[in-house]
């Protein structure tokens, strides 16, 4: 089994994330409703650049970038098909499953819960047909 893993692809991908991110939390996309529903007013934003949470966003991806790279290469993903399959197993898979319970015992509605891990699941299988596709 070949473990390696293509850096640019797992860069590329991070980069999507964060692109993907932006879209979907900004005011065009889900934006407004996610506010609503965590319960923050458009007073409540930053009024400057939030260097920590945008921070924490890219190291976040490169890890992901990193973990699905691994998860591509044990399953022996060699096209964009393949990296599709494997995203969808793991955002289904493991982060909504593990995630809703958390969400339920939290009381979070269900809205948020399918904004969140509907962003999740859509930035895993992108990331992981770049990555699949560029082993």
């Amino acid at each position: 089994m070949d473990m390696s893993y293509n850096i640019w692809a797992i860069l590329v991908a991070a980069v999507a994330n964060n692109v993907i991110g932006a879209l979907w939390y900004g005011k065009s996309f889900f934006g407004r409703t996610w506010m609503r529903e965590v319960g923050l007013k458009e007073s409540d934003m930053p009024t400057k650049f939030p260097v920590k949470p945008f921070a924490a966003a890219i190291v976040a991806s490169l890890v992901l970038g990193v973990a699905l790279a691994w998860a591509n290469a044990a399953a022996g993903s060699a096209s964009l098909l393949d990296g599709v399959v494997v995203g969808l197993i793991v955002g289904i898979g493991m982060g909504a499953a593990i995630t809703a319970p958390h969400y339920a015992f939290a009381g979070r509605s269900l809205k948020l819960f399918l904004i969140d891990q509907g962003h999740s699941i859509l930035v895993v299988v992108v990331m992981s047909a770049i990555i699949g596709l560029w082993r």
